[in-house]
């Protein structure tokens, strides 16, 4: 009977561990944060998290020790990075609609290898934000960016560059030591090519193995 009872016990505490590995591994896609407290989810398992328009708890936040991933929609793009450098397994943002001024705090983010942003009216990055020595990828879509950062070609692991809609004329001379750059989309306000001819020549000649490419 003892034997049956212990085996029983087992079952059940196994299922419980198997439940709580599922509950973990179920939330791959995006979890709202409004929606976070009915969840009753343990705050490590919380792997990809999206904050809309509803205001959001620093506090909270910061909790998600294991978040890879957050989608930021409305004017919480400065409260959040003053906190995001403490969420050390943060590898990709994505910013909808933010606010115009990305704070220096973002370069502290140094597990970050992502970086999105659409529909922001950002002029120009701070300095800090070159360095992200693990960024690999950076997407600004619909953006007043006016110029890139003096020591842009610090980022080092970037991999694949677009921007669109911008402002941007020329390329800090850094530029072309972003050796391990594969890719790399430049337009203007009205899609075309504000790089001059010569710019891209140079580019061709010393980031032989990176191609312009708007497709991706």
């Amino acid at each position: 009977m003892k034997k049956i009872v212990i085996i029983y016990l087992f079952i059940i505490a196994l299922a419980g561990i198997r439940e709580a590995y599922s509950q973990c591994d179920s939330i791959k896609g995006y979890v709202r944060y409004y929606d976070y407290d009915s969840t009753k989810l343990d705050p490590k398992c919380i792997k990809s998290l999206w904050i809309g328009g509803e205001p959001f708890d620093t506090s909270i936040i910061k909790t998600f020790v294991n978040l890879k991933k957050i989608r930021i929609s409305g004017k919480r793009t400065t409260v959040f990075f003053k906190i995001a450098w403490q969420l050390n397994s943060l590898e990709k943002v994505i910013i909808f609609m933010g606010d115009s001024m990305i704070p220096p705090e973002i370069g502290k983010c140094k597990s970050l290898k992502e970086i999105e942003i659409r529909g922001t009216p950002i002029k120009e990055f701070p300095p800090e934000f070159c360095k992200l020595k693990n960024l690999e990828r950076i997407i600004i879509a619909n953006s007043n960016l006016e110029k890139l950062p003096h020591d842009f070609g610090n980022l080092q692991s970037l991999e694949y560059i677009y921007i669109s809609w911008s402002k941007i004329t020329t390329l800090p001379e850094s530029f072309f030591k972003l050796k391990n750059l594969k890719c790399y989309c430049i337009l203007g306000e009205e899609w075309e090519i504000p790089i001059d001819s010569e710019t891209l020549d140079k580019l061709k000649k010393l980031l032989p193995n990176a191609k312009f490419d708007c497709n991706f």
